[in-house]
């Protein structure tokens, strides 16, 4: 007795298999190019949030200042000079130089006026991007 002889052999040659570990790998590069560019990118919403918290702490902080002060006569001159003692993170800016007068008819403002009734506090952060600002109004009735 003679074994039989299978025209059709089963599996896959050796051509198809290097072709099949060509395109995989190509595949798997370019896999690894998209998850590597995603995981060094995936820091930044923390940072970002981190510093929106800080600033928040800040402006928190400068806020408990005002309400300490809102009995005082001339409340935003002694309030931005408070400010300047408050202890800023690194990359943290502090802007107090713009003061306003709201005209009692309701009209905007003409532009900046440094014995204005309105102090205008900005925090801006630079460190991160894109460019972090937080601002808040504070009024003086005196």
């Amino acid at each position: 007795m003679t074994p039989e002889i299978h025209d059709k052999q089963k599996g896959f040659t050796l051509l198809e298999i290097v072709v099949s570990l060509i395109v995989a790998s190509i595949l798997g590069s370019m896999l690894l190019v998209y998850v590597g560019t995603a995981y060094n990118r995936s820091v930044e919403p923390v940072m970002t949030s981190k510093r929106v918290l800080q600033m928040q702490q800040v402006m928190e902080t400068i806020n408990a200042i005002y309400a300490g002060m809102l009995n005082r006569s001339n409340l935003l001159d002694s309030f931005t000079a408070s400010i300047a003692t408050v202890s800023l993170p690194p990359g943290l800016t502090c802007d107090t130089s713009k003061r306003f007068t709201f005209p009692a008819s309701g009209d905007e403002p003409a532009g900046s006026d440094p014995s204005g009734n309105v102090l205008k506090v900005v925090l801006r952060d630079t460190t991160v991007q894109p460019n972090l600002e937080l601002i808040a109004l504070f009024y003086s009735t005196r």
